[in-house]
């Protein structure tokens, strides 16, 4: 295969699908790599302490994305394998792609293949009023995974005899709205005030109404290379679930020390289920099995090569529903003011739970946010864990009377063209 073919190839796979978030990000949550739970505000709260509902200091406050109907305020791509600084030298510098460069260039895909992930969510209206809050958000999420033999065959070739198992071929996405709820309340009793000069809880609740979730059941499938030709055999079988019905259940705390440290705890998607298949439900069924002849492999009519080898290509209607669930995760986290121009942020985010993009190992995260000119604050943070490695952020508000417009940009794996994926948010508050 050619170089250029190859170029082409990866970008489009290193761009190609969406991931499953942990966390809500917004503008300044990724702005402070995560480190954001004691900063949040607003409707913004919600999913990360509904505890900070409490300590509202405006009556009314109103957050959004780009624009409102534009639902969308955060992008995340992400991959575990490839970043710009290794398609810089292997791709764009004009490299010769001798076989021992090809074999570094596939050292640098782990043994269990190219994960690859996106994830985008905003709200369409997010409000708080005193210590109530509420939004209506969206959340477009998928992943996938690419056995490393694939890209084996692509760069080295093949020789009679071998064959590259397709049955670690792996790919998820859905997409929900969402109807978002949080109430936050102070304590008060003389056990508390002996620790903390305010302290309060909060509750969460999400109403989420599903647009379409798809998921491999079953999936096996092989090429091999014989002096015939190439012999492809594939079964795989998909649900597909169109409408969905769920719900997820959050709940926190927190505390304020005194004029320089607050603490908090949260626990989000403590319990939570959608129901997939509420409109339609399918199954799509696909068997193939043909010896592809080597005068065949140059054929300008793909599509009736690969038709010709279809032994069942079904849609079954009315399919089983099924289930799935939104990861938990506990966060912990404190804020410490040393004085009125800068505020430092900890967290540390422990999932229960993983899937293929996302780990079950825990993340640290400190962030600051500097704001001496008292309209523009800037803010940066760094992160660590959770299987990507080194993460970092940063990003600025614009401030005016009681509006500001917030950016943020993260990337994780790395710095610069060594990241292995990146985050970009807006976001837009309102305070009345």
């Amino acid at each position: 295969m050619n170089k250029k073919a190859i170029v082409i190839i990866t970008l489009i796979l290193t761009i190609f699908l969406f991931s499953n978030g942990q966390v809500y990000n917004n503008a300044k949550s990724i702005s402070l790599a995560n480190a954001y739970m004691m900063a949040a505000t607003g409707s913004n709260a919600i999913y990360w302490n509904p505890a900070l509902l409490a300590n509202y200091t405006n009556n009314i406050t109103m957050n959004f994305g780009i624009i409102p109907i534009v639902p969308v305020n955060s992008i995340n791509i992400v991959n575990n394998s490839i970043n710009v600084s290794w398609l810089n030298r292997y791709f764009f510098s004009g490299l010769y792609l001798t076989d021992e460069i090809k074999n570094e260039m596939l050292s640098f895909i782990p043994g269990s293949g190219l994960n690859l992930a996106g994830f985008a969510n905003g709200q369409l209206i997010g409000m708080q009023v005193k210590n109530f809050a509420f939004a209506i958000s969206l959340e477009v999420a998928g992943w996938g995974k690419i056995p490393k033999n694939v890209f084996e065959f692509v760069f080295m070739g093949s020789r009679i005899g071998d064959t590259i198992e397709l049955s670690d071929v792996d790919a998820n996405a859905y997409g929900f709205i969402s109807l978002d709820m949080g109430y936050g309340k102070r304590l008060k009793n003389d056990l508390i005030e002996k620790i903390f000069e305010s302290f309060s809880i909060g509750l969460s609740g999400r109403l989420i109404l599903g647009i379409a979730h798809a998921r491999p059941d079953y999936v096996s499938g092989s090429l091999t290379f014989l002096k015939e030709g190439i012999q492809a055999n594939a079964d795989t079988r998909v649900k597909i679930g169109l409408g969905g019905l769920g719900f997820s259940i959050g709940a926190g705390m927190a505390g304020k020390i005194n004029d320089k440290i607050e603490v908090g705890l949260s626990f989000n998607n403590i319990i939570s289920n959608i129901s997939w298949g509420l409109l339609k439900s399918y199954e799509k069924l696909i068997i193939y099995d043909k010896l592809i002849e080597p005068d065949e492999m140059f054929d300008e009519d793909i599509d009736s090569l690969l038709q010709l080898g279809v032994v069942i290509d079904t849609l079954i209607e009315d399919g089983e529903k099924f289930n799935s669930q939104l990861i938990p995760y506990i966060i912990l986290g404190g804020k410490f003011k040393p004085n009125e121009f800068m505020t430092t942020y900890f967290n540390l985010i422990q999932p229960i739970g993983e899937n293929l993009i996302n780990s079950s190992s825990p993340v640290i995260s400190s962030g600051i946010e500097i704001n001496s000119l008292g309209f523009f604050p800037i803010r940066f943070g760094l992160a660590i864990g959770g299987g990507y490695g080194i993460q970092w952020g940063s990003g600025f508000s614009l401030q005016r009377n009681r509006y500001s417009f917030d950016f943020g940009f993260y990337q994780n794996a790395g710095f610069f063209n060594h990241a292995k994926g990146f985050v970009i948010a807006f976001g837009h508050e309102f305070r009345f």
